[in-house]
C-alpha cells in the first residue's frame, strides 16, 4: 500500500496535505520537484536526503524517550533537513525565475 506522499510515478513527493516536511509543501512546488528532479542530479540528491531525513525525525519522535545522544542526533537531523530544504528550495526558485522570463 502506498504512503499518501507516494505519487503516481512511484517517486515520492509530499502532497500538501502529507505529513512529510510538515505539510509546507504547495502542490506546485512538487510538480517543480517532479519536472526538475529527472534533470537536476543536485536537487534530486538534495530531495531524497529531504525525504530520508524526514524518516530518521519521525522514528526519533515516535520514541517515547530518546537518550541524551538520540536527541542530539534529533536536533542535528533537523538541522541537516532544514539546510537541504533551504538549498532545494533555492533551486526551485532559480528555475521558476527562468520559467517566468521565458
Amino acid at each position: 500500500m502506498l504512503a499518501p506522499w507516494q505519487v503516481r510515478t512511484g517517486k515520492y513527493f509530499p502532497d500538501s496535505r502529507s505529513t512529510c516536511t510538515g505539510g509546507s509543501m504547495e502542490p506546485h512546488e512538487v510538480e517543480l520537484l517532479e519536472q526538475y528532479t529527472k534533470n537536476d542530479p543536485e536537487l534530486k540528491s538534495l530531495w531524497e536526503d529531504h525525504l530520508l531525513y524526514e524518516k530518521q525525525i519521525e522514528k526519533l519522535e515516535n520514541k517515547p524517550y530518546r537518550t541524551p545522544i538520540e536527541a542530539q542526533t534529533l536536533k542535528q537531523l533537523k538541522k541537516q533537513k532544514l539546510d537541504g530544504k533551504t538549498r532545494f528550495m533555492a533551486i526551485l526558485d532559480k528555475y521558476r525565475a527562468q520559467a517566468t522570463q521565458a
